[in-house]
């Protein structure tokens, strides 16, 4: 695993939300975090070339 120091100025913790998307665009994602997670696993399976050889080598290990 690769570890980094945080850059000046990101906050620590928060969360991910469309609350402001569903306010102002009406719009509701129509994939659950769970399916949506699933689906990426699911191509990056499907599509070993989009995994840098790097994070490739590290899983190996």
């Amino acid at each position: 695993m690769i570890e980094t120091p945080m850059p000046p100025g990101d906050p620590e913790g928060g969360y991910a939300s469309v609350e402001r998307m569903e306010t102002l665009l009406g719009w509701r994602p129509g994939v659950t975090m769970a399916e949506g997670v699933a689906r990426y696993v699911a191509w990056l399976k499907a599509t070993p070339e989009a995994v840098p050889g790097w994070m490739r080598q590290a899983a190996a290990a």
